[in-house]
């Protein structure tokens, strides 16, 4: 049973006081469109000269019946006893009377109150009026206002998974978040709380309204720990693997492996070896991953199958076979029952004619591996139908052979002598005689024929002889030695022929000769005329700087105008530079040195010199030489 209570309300009559029983404890959190539960607001009064009241409702819901009870105070004055209400509940309109315990209301000087409110779900409100119900003596004044109550509500959900961020939502006013219904540590304030929890666990909210702080509401939060548990790998035919897991914590658990499709199945089947990453994941969006490695087995398996057709128009070909795996002794067939061993991973040829073949290895073990494999059919070698010889002309190395081939497997591979090969059947620039030509195709079948390319007569050009033209001169000379046919002319710019096998006053350059005969067969060579510009530098050897005038100075002479000189210097008998010049433009005639950088006693005696040029022909050139200075 609850204690009793004093409820004290303020009218223009003075103050009534009312006994009524007091409930302990709080009412759980409620459902949508369910009234029930804790209440907390403030009702204003229409008449000024009244109080502004707390109101509390501890409101119980079944169906469209609300029942519970009431209470009043404001900031001066504790809560009173209980008022006991009876209403219903519809279309979000809640409407109830007060009452005392036995549902009466003659009690003296007591007025209580006929409530209407409208219930807004967003904010967990509810609003509207109350009056008095005038029940002369009892109640003798018509008062009133409005009121407007506040319910604590989870909004937001409360299950989540361990550690992971949490985002609590409640309706109220002025919330506060404690550890425990004692409110013994303040967790934090405002509607939102975010956190992180490792465990279940229940958090305790209040509100305040009007200065009035509400008892504390509890909010149990349920925290999935989804664990795995175990995993346990298991053997299966053919060196595969089986993983089972184990998982705890969560409820209609799916898992998944390396991120392929979710399953309600613990196991994983026909799993090769290898490293796995195991997921488990409840509807809730918790998981938890287990990474496994399963030890690499050995399974059966072919290595080659290497299909050979009939070669060279032949009526068999060949399968070969390799394998590797399996357990034991491994062994091969074409039609399941006649098995061939297989000795160190291969199989002995089967020789088969052309068609579709099925394969099937098996092991000790029977693991059995099978594999479709074709046999093309046979193509015939290749077949010389014809070979055209084109004889030589003019006596050069012009012949050619032309090759005509049928059948044989591309690509096709053509010879003159068995070693080098070339894709195309035609031969160039080839000299008079008979050759044996091959064809080869890709299976190496081969067929060959002799062929012979005819001889002819020509000019035939035997040496070319030329002589350096002088450097800036045209002055070179080109001979031709020719012989093989008569009525020999010659030229060196296929255009005008001379009998004369000798050109004179050739400037330097590249030339071609031409030998014509008679028949007008031309036989051609390549020869240069090359220029001679070094020995057109002329130094003296000697010079006497005495000031007589004559010889008094080492000068350079060349022919042309100007010659760049990149660098001159002149060197004791003891090696040590004596002069020397930068590079500089020349005139023909231009002193190189006169010696007067020497002192006096100096001025004689052999001097050895080096001289950086470039030729007129821009050629570089260093000549070195000694001069003589003589007094």
């Amino acid at each position: 049973m609850g204690t009793m209570a004093v409820l004290k309300r303020w009218m223009s009559g003075g103050l009534i006081t009312v006994t009524l029983l007091v409930m302990p404890g709080v009412m759980p959190v409620s459902f949508a469109q369910d009234m029930a539960g804790f209440w907390l607001g403030v009702t204003y009064p229409t008449d000024p000269n009244n109080d502004i009241y707390n109101y509390t409702a501890s409101l119980t819901s079944s169906g469209a019946t609300i029942g519970g009870t009431a209470r009043t105070a404001n900031p001066t004055l504790a809560f009173g006893g209980l008022a006991y209400v009876s209403g219903r509940f519809a279309n979000n309109q809640l409407t109830f009377k007060e009452a005392n315990r036995n549902g009466g209301r003659n009690d003296q000087n007591i007025c209580y109150w006929d409530v209407a409110l409208t219930y807004d779900p967003v904010t967990e409100s509810l609003k509207g009026t109350y009056a008095n119900i005038y029940n002369p003596p009892y109640c003798s004044e018509r008062g009133g206002g409005k009121m407007e109550l506040y319910r604590i509500r989870l909004k937001s959900g409360t299950t989540y998974c361990k550690n992971a961020p949490v985002s609590l939502n409640v309706t109220g006013q002025a919330i506060r978040w404690y550890d425990s219904p004692q409110k013994t540590r303040l967790l934090a304030t405002g509607s939102l709380y975010a956190t992180t929890l490792p465990q279940s666990t229940t958090l305790y909210v209040t509100q305040t309204v009007y200065n009035t702080e509400s008892p504390a509401v509890p909010i149990a939060i349920d925290v999935i720990d989804l664990k795995i548990n175990e995993v346990a790998v298991a053997p299966e035919s053919c060196g595969r693997q089986a993983i089972t897991v184990s998982a705890t914590g969560g409820t209609n658990v799916e898992y998944s492996l390396n991120g392929g499709p979710a399953q309600r199945s613990p196991t994983f089947t026909n799993l090769a070896g290898g490293t796995y990453t195991i997921v488990a994941r409840d509807p809730g969006g918790c998981q938890a991953t287990r990474p496994v490695t399963l030890t690499a087995t050995d399974p059966l398996r072919f290595n080659t199958v290497t299909a050979t057709p009939p070669r060279c128009g032949s009526a068999t070909g060949q399968i070969s076979v390799s394998a590797s795996g399996g357990t034991g002794q491994l062994s091969v067939a074409f039609d399941n029952r006649n098995y061939l061993i297989l000795n160190a991973g291969m199989a002995t040829p089967f020789n088969v004619p052309p068609g579709s073949y099925t394969l099937t290895m098996k092991d000790e073990g029977n693991c059995v591996q099978t594999q479709v494999v074709s046999v093309l059919a046979s193509v015939a070698g290749p077949k010389l139908t014809a070979v055209q010889a084109n004889s030589t002309t003019c006596g050069q190395d012009n012949g050619s052979l032309l090759l005509r081939v049928a059948d044989g497997r591309q690509p096709l591979t053509y010879s003159l002598d068995g070693t080098t090969y070339q894709p195309l059947p035609t031969f160039t620039d080839l000299k008079s005689g008979t050759y044996t030509v091959l064809v080869r195709d890709a299976d190496g079948c081969a067929d060959t024929r002799s062929a012979t390319i005819g001889a002819s007569s020509g000019p035939r050009i035997e040496q070319v002889s030329v002589t350096r033209a002088n450097c800036g001169l045209a002055d070179g000379t080109m001979s031709i030695r020719a012989s093989g046919s008569t009525g020999l002319t010659y030229s060196l710019d296929g255009t005008t022929f001379q009998p004369s096998p000798d050109f004179t006053a050739k400037a330097p350059g590249s030339y071609t000769a031409l030998v014509r005969d008679g028949t007008g067969c031309v036989a051609r060579y390549g020869a240069d005329i090359p220029e001679n510009c070094r020995d057109a530098v002329y130094l003296p050897t000697a010079f006497s700087p005495n000031g007589d005038g004559q010889n008094d100075e080492l000068t350079i002479r060349f022919p042309g105008e100007r010659m760049t000189i990149n660098g001159f210097r002149v060197f004791n008998r003891w090696g040590s530079v004596v002069f020397s010049l930068d590079p500089f433009t020349a005139r023909s005639g231009d002193t190189l040195w006169d010696a007067m950088n020497l002192p006096a006693q100096n001025r004689t005696g052999s001097f050895a010199y080096v001289l950086d040029i470039e030729l007129t022909n821009g050629e570089p050139f260093t000549y070195r030489g000694t001069v003589t200075i003589i007094r």
